[in-house]
């Protein structure tokens, strides 16, 4: 009996131990969090410690989301040989792949990017409670030349560049200009543009060890994820992908999530 509770005991110690590998407090908070931030309504205001740190944010069931993948699952998790990696957050909305790479990599190196004007406060806000005073923050969008660009923003995690109709103008950098020089992780997180922006990047690209794109689908535009994995084979890359919104009938399919009938990240390194 003695023997079955101690191995009873160290279960339940190696769960609490998996819940909190994220420096992200107790069990308890981190599980009633996660349901608070779900069912608030959409688009309010709200501030959380789940980062284990104080973020203010403008929507929590879509900030519940990305913290579920990025700091408990840790899609983004990488082993590197330099001691101070440099990092390219570029769509960083609130700064949780920030903090979470800062964590991760205290010496590291960051560049983070958010276009909309009003998410691009609570990131600053979000990093300087933090005390990452280091990282540096671009309120420019990513693209293929530095420019003014029409953005719209959705008002949490979507915002995106677009050709016409309503929006803000925002201005953007050359994602070149950043990519002559080693750079140990590229994100790309920017809602469409991920395309244009890598083929435009392509000679550049041998100077980056990994790369996270999330890549878009739009209804009625030509799919480019074909095109997108043969740049990245070409550039030296092998990948590994995962579906964001995996559907169990897709012959069926007649219906999308703002505009997006596909969405898939897609992880590429080198051997």
């Amino acid at each position: 009996m003695l023997k079955k509770l101690r191995k009873t005991a160290s279960w339940i110690k190696s769960k609490i131990h998996s819940a909190t590998k994220a420096n992200s407090g107790p069990v308890p908070y981190v599980v009633a969090e996660k349901e608070r931030l779900a069912k608030m309504p959409r688009y309010e205001a709200t501030k959380t410690m789940l980062a284990g740190t104080e973020m203010h944010i403008p929507d929590g069931l879509s900030f519940a989301e990305a913290w579920k993948e990025i700091w408990e699952k840790e899609i983004y998790s990488f082993e590197t040989d330099s001691k101070s990696p440099l990092i390219l957050d570029c769509g960083a909305n609130v700064g949780l792949a920030t903090l979470y790479f800062k964590k991760k990599f205290p010496q590291a190196e960051i560049f983070s990017f958010e276009p909309d004007p009003v998410i691009h406060s609570y990131l600053v806000e979000n990093l300087t409670s933090a005390g990452f005073k280091d990282v540096k923050v671009y309120r420019k969008a990513i693209w293929t030349k530095a420019t003014e660009l029409r953005f719209l923003s959705e008002g949490s995690d979507s915002g995106k560049i677009i050709n016409e109709g309503e929006g803000v103008i925002v201005e953007s950098v050359d994602l070149k200009d950043f990519l002559n020089q080693p750079v140990q992780f590229l994100k790309m997180d920017i809602e469409g543009a991920e395309c244009d922006v890598l083929f435009d990047a392509k000679p550049l690209l041998e100077n980056v060890e990994k790369i996270f794109v999330e890549y878009h689908s739009f209804v009625n535009s030509p799919q480019m994820l074909g095109e997108l994995l043969n740049l990245l084979k070409e550039s030296g890359f092998r990948y590994h992908m995962q579906s964001v919104m995996p559907h169990d009938r897709p012959f069926l399919l007649n219906a999308s999530y703002r505009n997006t009938d596909l969405l898939t990240n897609i992880f590429a390194f080198r051997r």
